[in-house]
């Protein structure tokens, strides 16, 4: 394909691009061996929080909860919505 000009030229197909900024770095994630302690040997919020750390940006949407529940006719365990809301 050779060198790049020197020069360039917006595109008609992208008339607000502008330069790309990187995302933030991601925390690392537990090791294999630090996910299989957790599912073998943890108990309770804890254990599960270690395999599935939160997201950076959580979608939490508009509903509450008692409404979620209404629609599904049931409650979900509390366990549930403790990671959930974590």
């Amino acid at each position: 394909m050779g060198p790049l000009p020197g020069t360039f030229a917006p595109t008609a197909f992208l008339a607000t691009a502008g330069p790309w900024t990187p995302p933030v770095p991601v925390p690392p994630r537990p090791t294999e061996a630090e996910r299989r302690v957790a599912l073998e040997t943890g108990t309770g919020l804890e254990a599960l929080r270690l395999p599935t750390p939160p997201p950076a940006g959580a979608r939490l949407g508009d509903g509450t909860w008692e409404g979620l529940f209404e629609q599904l006719g049931t409650r979900l365990p509390g366990e549930y919505v403790r990671l959930m809301e974590t």
